[in-house]
C-alpha cells in the first residue's frame, strides 16, 4: 500500500496482518512523491523490498477521512523493471 499524507510524505506498506487484522509494515523503499505537473502525482520507490514477482497487482482507491472507498481503479499488472 502506498500511503499518502497531508504532510507531503508517503510511505510504501507491507500488509503484515492476518485476515481481517489489517496490521501494515512500513517497507525502506524511499519513496519519493513528485508533481510534474497539476492533477498528476508520480511516486518513485525502490521496487526491491517487493520481492521478485514477475507482476504485482495494483489497485488505486480514494479513501475519505474515515479510511472508506470514495472511488477506485480496475486492478492492474505491474511488472516491476
Amino acid at each position: 500500500m502506498l500511503e499518502f499524507r497531508g504532510d507531503g510524505t508517503v510511505h510504501l506498506m507491507r500488509y503484515a496482518g492476518n485476515g481481517q487484522d489489517w496490521k501494515w509494515n512500513i517497507e525502506d523503499a524511499t519513496p519519493v512523491l513528485s508533481q510534474p505537473q497539476p492533477g498528476t502525482n508520480r511516486v518513485e520507490f525502490d521496487a526491491a523490498p517487493l520481492g521478485s514477482a514477475p507482476t504485482i497487482k495494483i489497485q488505486f482507491r480514494l479513501l475519505d477521512k474515515d479510511w472508506k472507498a470514495v472511488s477506485a481503479s480496475k486492478v492492474l499488472d505491474w511488472k516491476p523493471s
